[in-house]
C-alpha cells in the first residue's frame, strides 16, 4: 500500500500512455515526464489534509485509546418510566475532532484543485510534437480563487433562496390554515398541491445549480487552461502532412487527425 504516494506516478503513466499513442497527421506526440517531479506538489495536498486531522486526533489520542465514558442525565417520561442512561465518550478536546477534520476536507478540496492545475502545467510543458513544444503558464492558485468565488456564490444563492422560501411560507401559512379551518380544502389535497408546486421548483433549482457550476467554476478554469497554453516553434506545423497509416484506435488520436476537419 502506498497511502496515496503513488498517485503522481499514476498520472504520469496515464498521460504517457495516451500521448505516446497519439498522432497528429503523420507525426507522433511524445511526453517526457516523471512522477517524481509531481511528488512535491502532491505532498502539499497530503500535508494540507493530514496535518489538521493529526492536530485533532493527537490531543485526544489518549482518551481514544483508553476510553472513558460519562453518563448523561436520564429523563423521566409522563408515565413515570425512566429512560436508560446514555453513555458518551469523554474527550479532553472534543471541539477539535469536529472542527479540524471538516477544515481538512475543505482545504483538501482546494489543494486538489491546485494540484490538478499544477500537474496540467507540468505535463503540458513536457509534450512534444517533433520539434514543436507545448508550453503552459497555468496557475493553481487561479483555480483555487475560482473555487472560492464559486463557494461564495453558492452561499449567496442559498441565503437568497432561504429568504424567498421563508417569505413564501409566512405568506402561505395563514391562507392554508384558514382554508383548512373553513373546510374549504382537505389537508390531503393541500399536501398534494404543495408537492405539485415543490417538485418543479426543485427541478428548476437543480438546473440552476448546474448552470451556476458550469458558468462560475468549470468554464473559467477551462478557459484559464486554454488561454495559458502555447506552442513553441509552431511554424513547424506546416511540415505536417495527412497520415497514410490505417487507424486501429479511435478517441483522442482520431480527434487529432487532420482529416477529421
Amino acid at each position: 500500500m502506498t497511502i496515496g504516494l503513488a498517485l503522481p506516478w499514476m498520472h504520469v503513466a496515464l498521460a504517457r500512455y495516451k500521448l505516446n499513442n497519439t498522432c497528429f497527421g503523420n507525426r507522433s506526440m511524445h511526453i517526457d515526464a516523471k512522477g517524481g517531479d509531481l511528488l512535491r506538489r502532491w505532498l502539499v495536498v497530503m500535508a494540507v489534509i493530514v496535518i489538521p486531522v493529526a492536530l485533532a486526533v493527537l490531543p485526544n489520542l489518549s482518551a481514544l485509546l483508553h476510553r472513558v465514558y460519562i453518563d448523561l442525565p436520564t429523563t423521566t417520561g409522563k408515565n413515570g418510566a425512566t429512560a436508560a442512561p446514555l453513555h458518551m465518550l469523554q474527550l479532553p478536546h472534543p471541539i477539535l475532532l469536529g472542527v479540524l477534520p471538516a477544515l481538512a476536507v475543505m482545504l483538501g478540496l482546494l489543494a486538489l484543485v491546485w494540484y490538478r492545475i499544477e500537474a496540467f502545467r507540468y505535463l503540458a510543458s513536457r509534450v512534444r510534437l517533433e520539434t514543436m513544444q507545448l508550453l503552459s503558464d497555468a496557475r493553481g492558485m487561479q483555480g483555487v480563487g475560482q473555487v472560492l468565488l464559486y463557494g461564495l456564490g453558492l452561499i449567496g444563492i442559498s441565503i437568497a433562496m432561504g429568504i424567498v422560501v421563508m417569505v413564501l411560507g409566512v405568506a402561505a401559512f395563514p391562507i392554508a390554515k384558514a382554508a383548512i379551518a373553513g373546510k374549504a380544502i382537505a389537508p390531503q389535497t393541500l399536501g398534494l398541491i404543495g408537492a405539485a408546486v415543490i417538485a418543479p421548483i426543485y427541478i428548476i433549482l437543480l438546473w440552476v445549480m448546474q448552470l451556476v457550476t458550469y458558468c462560475w467554476l468549470w468554464i473559467p478554469i477551462i478557459k484559464h487552461l486554454a488561454t495559458t497554453l502555447d506552442i513553441e516553434n509552431f511554424t513547424a506545423a506546416s511540415e505536417i502532412a495527412q497520415s497514410t497509416q490505417p487507424r486501429q484506435k479511435l478517441g483522442i488520436a482520431d480527434s487529432f487527425e487532420l482529416g477529421a476537419f
